[in-house]
């Protein structure tokens, strides 16, 4: 199995309130297990592409063992928290990297109360074991750092995407928390952790890249459905939907960058509103977009309908005069009576005709004066 691990802008630095995680260097050993970063060069990253999700560990010293033949007999741990819980004893699956089996592991927390001091909230679940093959799942590469004096490592692990839902039971959307930490092993979070133990979760991630949020009508608050919304990336159109009843909106599994969404809607204005979105990878991102009524373009719509309506239905009291007009053996007072029917029904739709017709000229003078 072959992996390309992302390179490295295409990490995303973890976060805690909105700030990178940092660790300081020297408060563990030995090198490989301890996690360092500064705001330049953070300590903990996350990715994904089509197929894995990736963490990374920014570490003191390279995790290999001395053949660089597997790692060293300690644990790189990840915690997933996918219940927006707020201490850290509530996560709820462990992913490591288990150096004593050279494998990646995978397990839940059945029981997930705090122990009260320390923090040795093992995870209880069956380990679901990924062996690690020539450094295919779980590689050490030089970092861009040397904190503390010393070439920096990072350490990365790939988990499939597909794997991450069966087991953690979530969707792409749905907000993750991770914190990262090095242990004596899986089931004893003894070394480097990253911050107060019960502070350490990041903000809220995501598998993939969204957009989303509501089409608002700006008179009433509520929301604006059948709102025809387009994403677009410089002058390429990347997606189109269109707001549910409820006025929501959502594009998926895009790509982090800037855009501009277009969006209209019969009867609101502006015509075609349009604004600029910066978009953040493996997030929810959250736009919110109002849109006022416009009076004139309602009742034009409204008339519109009225003189539909009007036509359909002479054109139902003509098919039934036809049909029983056809029926009946003609004689001079029938065709005088069915004439007579015609005529009247068309002057009826021409002066309605002429009437909605004046109706839109003062409207559109009105519009213009305005």
């Amino acid at each position: 199995m072959s992996i390309t691990f992302p390179i490295n802008g295409e990490f995303i630095a973890l976060e805690k309130d909105g700030v990178p995680f940092t660790d300081p260097v020297g408060d563990e050993n030995p090198a490989g297990t301890d996690i360092v970063g500064t705001l330049a060069f953070p300590a903990v990253y996350f990715a994904t592409d089509d197929v894995y999700a990736f963490f990374r560990f920014r570490l003191r010293g390279d995790p290999r063992n001395v053949a660089q033949t597997g790692f060293q007999n300690y644990a790189w741990v990840i915690l997933f928290d996918i219940q927006q819980q707020l201490t850290l004893y509530s996560y709820a699956w462990e992913l490591a990297l288990a150096g004593n089996t050279n494998a990646v592991l995978l397990k839940e927390n059945l029981i997930r109360n705090s122990p009260g001091t320390g923090f040795n909230d093992q995870a209880e679940g069956n380990p679901i074991l990924f062996p690690i093959t020539n450094f295919d799942i779980a590689r050490a590469v030089m970092a861009d750092s040397t904190l503390g004096g010393v070439q920096n490592y990072f350490l990365d692990i790939a988990m499939e995407l597909s794997t991450l839902r069966a087991y953690l039971g979530i969707s792409d959307e749905a907000p993750l928390r991770f914190t990262y930490l090095t242990a004596t092993n899986e089931n004893n979070f003894n070394k480097d952790v990253l911050g107060n133990f019960d502070d350490s979760f990041s903000d809220p991630l995501a598998l993939t890249t969204t957009l989303s949020g509501t089409i608002i009508n700006k008179e009433d608050g509520s929301g604006i459905a059948g709102a025809k919304i387009e994403l677009y990336q410089g002058s390429v159109l990347i997606g189109t939907t269109e707001s549910d009843y409820m006025g929501a909106y959502i594009f998926t599994d895009i790509d982090a960058g800037n855009y501009s969404v277009q969006i209209t809607k019969c009867c609101f204005k502006p015509n075609c509103f349009c604004s600029e979105v910066s978009v953040q990878g493996n997030k929810n991102n959250l736009y919110y977009f109002s849109l006022a009524y416009d009076c004139i373009c309602q009742l034009k719509c409204l008339i519109g309908e009225i003189e539909a309506e009007v036509i359909a239905e002479k054109d139902r009291i003509l098919e039934k005069l036809t049909e029983f007009f056809t029926s009946v053996t003609p004689n001079h007072d029938v065709l005088l009576k069915y004439v007579t029917l015609l005529c009247v029904l068309n002057d009826s739709t021409a002066e309605l005709d002429c009437c909605i017709s004046k109706i839109l000229d003062e409207l559109v003078t009105c519009e213009e004066e305005k």
